[in-house]
């Protein structure tokens, strides 16, 4: 947790991201952001340190765009399966379950 207390994003970082994601829409070139897995004890200590905020954010921007969806497999009853390597990594037999969720939200 002390290393996620001094995070933040940069206005570079965020001006290139909504500028390529405006582009996408206009040039209508639909994209699928998605919030990487992460065990619960991870995502409520990046909630408790403001972590979130920008994820938070980042959905209400896309949720006014045709192009641009914005998903969360850790949201999904489809995905099931929930075995960590650490924090921030499925173990491999999880990653087939995620992307096939992944690939179908493309399709819709």
């Amino acid at each position: 947790e002390k290393y996620m207390r001094s995070f933040s994003l940069s206005s570079t970082q965020t001006g290139f991201m909504l500028a390529a994601l405006r582009k996408c829409e206009r040039e209508k070139i639909p994209v699928i952001l998605y919030r990487a897995m992460a065990a619960t004890p991870y995502r409520e200590a990046q909630s408790k340190h403001g972590l979130d905020a920008p994820i938070t954010q980042l959905k209400e921007i896309v949720a006014g765009m045709t192009q641009v969806r914005f998903v969360d497999p850790a949201e999904s009853s489809e995905v099931k399966c929930r075995r960590y390597i650490d924090a921030l990594h499925l173990q491999g037999d999880c990653i087939r379950e995620q992307d096939a969720f992944l690939f179908a939200q493309a399709g819709k």
